[in-house]
């Protein structure tokens, strides 16, 4: 079975790097929005602005999608739940269809950022 970091090493060497570097930037965005909010809820009380209605609740979600030259996929869900005062987000991984966690990501950032620091390789100036 394979490890993790072999999972990511082989995702990532069938990237281009215009897709290693939007993979990157997306990668901090979760991994910032991760930080401040898994698994925590907050209450706010700006419903009452757009008129408090009972059982008011709304989800959204937000899914990135990568797949590289091997057709290997990772797929990224983020969620956002809001009830009437509160909100809760998750996330969930998937890679070939395969639940991981957030390990996965870490090996993935790491990896990157090792890789940006390689002479061949700059997440910064990869072209557009």
């Amino acid at each position: 079975m394979w490890s993790l970091k072999n999972r990511a090493e082989l995702f990532l060497a069938h990237l281009t790097d215009k897709e290693k570097q939007h993979l990157h930037n997306e990668l901090l965005a979760v991994q910032q929005i991760l930080s401040i909010n898994q698994q925590t809820s907050f209450y706010v009380f700006s419903p009452f602005k757009k008129g408090a209605r009972p059982h008011y609740a709304e989800e959204q979600k937000r899914v990135l999608q990568f797949q590289n030259g091997r057709n290997d996929e990772l797929i990224i869900h983020q969620i956002h739940r809001q009830s009437l005062f509160k909100h809760t987000y998750s996330f969930r991984i998937y890679f070939n269809l395969e639940e991981m966690d957030f390990s996965f990501l870490d090996d993935l950032l790491h990896l990157l950022k090792e890789q940006s620091q390689a002479p061949t390789f700059n997440l910064s100036h990869a072209t557009h």
